[in-house]
């Protein structure tokens, strides 16, 4: 799943990356933008993966136990 996370994150900033150098910026702002938009892709999928995983475990119904008396 890393692997996928990583292709799409490479995808959007080589993307990022063509479009700035089209309208004619600067090609260390291109490739600081690129960085940025890599970065903050990986960063999102990360928080969003822990939101997901504590959305679970605060929802998941826990077993009742009942006292044997």
């Amino acid at each position: 799943m890393t692997k996928v996370l990583y292709m799409f994150s490479m995808f959007v900033a080589i993307v990022t990356l063509i479009i700035t150098i089209i309208n004619g910026i600067s090609f260390f702002t291109c490739i600081v933008r690129s960085a940025i938009v890599f970065l903050g892709i990986l960063l999102t999928f990360f928080i969003a993966g822990h939101l997901l995983k504590y959305g679970v475990l605060l929802t998941r119904q826990k077993p009742k136990i009942k006292d044997k008396e």
